[in-house]
């Protein structure tokens, strides 16, 4: 019985763009199918960057966003490194929309073996480690 239609009703077939998805899911009371190759539009941002060697990179978002994203991300490395902490430095702004951002990377690195005193430890910084070089994905999202 698949690919039987067995409705009272015609089937109309939609011409409107999918809508993003939303907060609050609805069911709709359209009488309309969607067709096959329908696309609903994106509403995330997903973009790889490489951390220079001072351990920034600047991120372009795949689209601009009207209110300040929540941004993600992620990273593989196959050596046993210490992990990577990522913060946004700062935004990047094109006619008041959030266009892409500047994002730092902190590599965690262990204590040293020698700690005489507790006054060496003041300028020793536990996220000191160099990220140079890490490929990454940052994913930006609108924040509900």
């Amino acid at each position: 019985m698949s690919g039987i239609i067995t409705s009272l009703h015609p089937v109309v077939i939609g011409d409107a763009t999918p809508k993003p998805e939303e907060t609050m899911p609805i069911v709709g009371d359209t009488m309309a199918a969607a067709r096959e190759n329908h696309v609903h539009p994106r509403i995330t941002s997903v973009t790889q960057g490489t951390l220079n060697a001072s351990g920034e990179a600047t991120i372009t978002f795949t689209l601009p966003f009207t209110a300040m994203p929540f941004c993600s991300f992620s990273y593989v490395e196959l050596a046993d490194n210490a992990p990577i902490n990522f913060k946004v430095k700062s935004w990047v702004m094109t006619n008041g929309k959030y266009t892409g951002c500047v994002v730092k990377a902190y590599r965690g690195q262990p204590l040293p073996n020698n700690i005489l005193t507790l006054l060496s430890l003041v300028s020793f910084n536990v996220f000191g480690g160099s990220a140079y070089n890490v490929v990454f994905t940052c994913m930006a999202i609108p924040q509900s």
